[in-house]
């Protein structure tokens, strides 16, 4: 049934065609238009041959859409998992394509038009509050032309409410379940009038968590964040404008719970049994090591330890036992190995600049632009576990390490200074006489740090560490800096004069260049005997990282008629290439390779953007079939026999992907509008060499066979919207709902090695009513329920079978309802 996707997605292409095609285009009643910039001008998103799902300022307001992760609900194509088992790192997949197996993420984000960070260091995550945001844009397919950093999987683009040059603004407070509080308001004040113009927006969200946790007490899943950002416009001419803006964010919650799911009983440590278990002999070994001599003292310590493990493997089955037994309700609680925490902070900078130089002979209307920010890290610390009753699995990141105990330290914070992440993207682009545009441009990003503290990992309660500590996960990252350097030029060229009539050509290319410097300081042994991690006096170079790739995009557009746009397009994008690093670089293993190279996808779509009418019913229908080829692959192999390491990255996988998307909008009265989306994946490696063992049942298995991390089969959300028949003097009355459903989603990585991580299929209900402009007053007023059925599903499945033999699931939020009021003054 697979191998006919392609053909079933041409005949479900062209079922939606031919309705716009036959309805002629005098007849059809426009709906709203959407303005993007998926093309780094503004263009009505109807007119523009690319893949793109577009969310306006009161689009996301209705739709309760504050934080990223809300967004699959209404983006065909688009699925979110929490990275690391924390609700606060949102990692994206767009059409098969999404950040697994520790690789760099497929889809790029932008705020402001500029990248956000690419994790080159620990930040707040990525899963921010969002408020007083003008739009989002989901871009699908690979973006590597115009878009700074090079992508294979898409791009998605927040974009913030700008000055207005009108005086008003808006103060909007919501209470709701969990003791939810967040008030949200943002001014417009015009400083000098037609030319310095400022807005202040501000939010601040304090929410009890979900999640409690049974052995600590603690309430895990909470929402404590503060938000502010001033964006300032300076238009000293009719063709200057300069923008700049300050972002700021912090945030101070406990982490998310993570839920114990599955415990591999048979776990060599886990076994205990005197003169035979691997637990005990690991035990005895090491007590004998720390009491040379004295038999008492080795026995002794060996009875705690062994009590800890034995204690600790009790606690794990009983934990699987209540989760398996209990119910939903069992996944709202958790166990803890320790207190988790998630607290940081971050600022923005950014500046767009634009210069419109005028006609330009055969250039046309040339206009300069330019694109700054830099991103300031104020310290981060984070704590998370897997849902275990004692410290196993529970990982520190940016502590500092004293007396043999983590501890917080403004060394080990993570901070950073302006201009240690940024980037830069300057364009020069025209437009002919209103047919034909261009643009070129150049772009650069760098990433750097001086010191990076390593995490800690406690394992099995920290029975089996001399010290009962954590143990340390290698030596400071050192001298690190990561830079992605591009040129680019695309074109559109109206082809109507030569060929055919609303026949355009649209032609780009980019050459992108990676490159990175590593080096590594082994911790001081010294210092560390005493119970303090410190830097020693060893720089170690590693390798380092200099690779570059073209992308590419070519499409021919074809404007039907007025309301009917089809295109075909072609684009390559890459994800950059690496190092391996081998323990003994004189003396690597057989097959070692020191760099690993991009690995690329090319796509092919075929799509359709149409304004039609049944009868007198206007109708806007989006669709797109595409295919994707994705060749070399970044994924481990094992090597050779003998030297260090055993596992490498390389180049060795190969995958196709192949689907649909599908979004329709029909106003079937001035009161009442529903809308449908839909999206088909079919997503398989074809080639993956070597097998790997599965851990529970001893299975030998093909790569290959691995299933395709963060993509359901089937997507979709059906949406309804009606305004109720009140008095004008009363204000506006909409009634609205949006039912999501999706197929089951494999959301763990080594899936295949261990057998966990797929996520049944799921459905979520969301339900508001809107009053706005309460009796002709200011006022709006709004009633809302998230997720109305209260349904449970996980949004990140960890495993940690190969450390601890244990996996957990981190599940989304239940049922919240709330209330919400609004007061608009001045010019809003």
């Amino acid at each position: 049934m697979r191998r006919h996707v392609a053909g079933i997605g041409i005949t479900a292409l062209a079922t939606v065609i031919a309705p716009p095609l036959l309805a002629q285009s005098g007849t059809v009643t426009r709906l709203e238009e959407i303005v993007v910039t998926a093309r780094k001008r503004e263009e009505s998103l109807q007119e523009v041959p690319v893949s793109v799902s577009a969310l306006s300022s009161d689009d996301l307001r209705v739709k309760g859409v504050t934080k990223p992760d809300d967004l699959k609900f209404h983006t065909p194509g688009l699925e979110i998992r929490n990275q690391s088992i924390q609700r606060n790192s949102v990692s994206y997949f767009i059409r098969g394509q999404g950040q697994t197996f520790g690789s760099s993420p497929s889809v790029v984000t932008y705020f402001a038009d500029a990248p956000l960070g690419n994790g080159a260091r620990i930040s707040i995550g990525n899963n921010a509050q969002l408020f007083d945001l003008a739009s989002v844009q989901v871009l699908k397919g690979p973006q590597g032309t115009l878009f700074g950093r090079s992508s294979t999987g898409g791009a998605i683009l927040f974009s913030p409410q700008r000055p207005t040059g009108e005086f008003g603004g808006f103060l909007e407070q919501t209470i709701g379940e969990y003791n939810w509080r967040e008030t949200t308001g943002a001014i417009d004040v015009p400083i000098v009038e037609g030319v310095l113009n400022a807005r202040l927006a501000a939010n601040i969200v304090r929410r009890d968590g979900f999640t409690k946790t049974l052995n600590t007490g603690q309430t895990l899943d909470d929402r404590n964040r503060n938000s502010y950002r001033l964006g300032i416009e300076f238009t000293p001419t009719d063709s200057i404008n300069s923008y700049f803006m300050h972002a700021h964010n912090e945030v101070d919650e406990n982490n998310s719970g993570s839920v114990l799911l599955n415990v591999n009983e048979n776990f060599a440590l886990y076994n205990t049994t005197p003169g035979a278990g691997p637990g005990w002999f690991a035990v005895q070994g090491l007590c004998g090591a720390l009491n040379p001599g004295n038999a008492a003292g080795s026995q002794a310590c060996a009875t705690q330890r062994l009590g800890i493990l034995n204690s600790l493997r009790d606690q794990l089955i009983a934990e699987e036992e209540r989760v398996t037994t209990g119910g939903d309700s069992a996944k709202r609680r958790n166990l803890a190995g320790g207190e988790l925490i998630f607290k940081g902070k971050t600022d923005q900078l950014l500046n767009i600049t634009t210069f419109d130089l005028g006609e330009i002979g055969f250039l046309g209307d040339v206009t300069i632009k330019n694109v700054f920010s830099t991103i300031r890290n104020l310290g981060v610390r984070t704590t998370y576990d897997g849902g275990n009753p004692l410290p196993n699995g529970l990982v520190y990141n940016n502590w500092d390490y004293q007396n043999f105990q983590p501890v917080p330290s403004s060394a080990a914070s993570g901070k950073n200074d302006w201009l240690d992440d940024y980037s830069e993207e300057f364009q020069v682009m025209g437009d002919i006489d209103g047919r034909h545009s261009w643009i070129v441009g150049y772009y650069i990003e760098k990433q750097q740090f001086d010191l990076n503290y390593p995490p800690l990992f406690a394992t099995f309660g920290n029975a089996l560490s001399p010290t009962f500590s954590p143990t340390i996960v290698g030596g400071f990252s050192a001298d690190q800096e990561d830079e992605q350097k591009g040129y680019f030029a695309q074109t559109t060229f109206d082809l109507s004069e030569w060929l055919l009539e609303g026949l355009k050509l649209t032609t780009g290319y980019r050459w992108t260049e990676s490159s990175g410097t590593r080096g590594q300081i082994p911790v001081d042994q010294l210092a560390l005997m005493s119970g303090n991690l410190v830097p020693g006096n060893t720089f170690q170079d590693r390798p380092g990282l200099d690779d570059s790739a073209p992308s590419w995009t070519i499409s021919l557009d074809y404007q039907f008629n007025d309301d009917t746009l089809v295109y075909l397009a072609h684009r390559r994008g890459f994800k950059p290439g690496g190092t391996n690093t081998a323990s003994n670089p004189q003396n690597p293993p057989p097959g070692f390779e020191l760099n690993y190279d991009p690995e690329t996808v090319d796509d092919l779509e075929l799509g359709i953007k149409a304004d039609w009418a049944i009868g007198d019913m206007p109708v806007r229908t989006n669709a797109a079939i595409y295919k994707m080829w994705y060749e070399d692959i970044q994924r481990s192999e094992n090597i050779g026999t003998q030297g260090a390491p055993t596992t490498q990255v390389n180049n060795i996988a190969k995958a196709e992907i192949q689907g649909l998307e599908l979004s329709t909008q029909f106003l079937v009265t001035d009161r009442l509008e529903l809308s449908l989306t839909y999206s088909y994946i079919d997503a398989q490696y074809k080639e993956w060499p070597g097998f790997v063992t599965n851990v529970i049942t001893g299975a030998v298995l093909p790569y290959e066979d691995s299933p395709y991390t963060g993509t359901p089969e089937n997507q979709g959300t059906i949406g309804v919207r009606y305004t109720l028949p009140t008095p004008a003097e009363w204000g506006d009355i909409t009634l609205m709902a949006d039912y999501y459903r999706q197929s089951s989603v494999w959301l763990n990585d080594t899936a295949l090695s261990d057998g966990f991580g797929k996520q049944d299929g799921y459905g979520n209900l969301n339900l508001r009513a809107d009053w706005s402009n309460v009796l002709n007053s200011n006022f709006d007023l709004a009633f809302f329920v998230r997720n109305a059925t209260d349904d449970l599903h996980a949004v990140a499945l960890n495993s940690y079978y190969a450390f601890v033999g244990t996996a957990s699931a981190v599940y989304n939020e239940p049922r919240m309802w709330g209330a919400q009021v609004r007061y608009r003054f001045g010019a809003q």
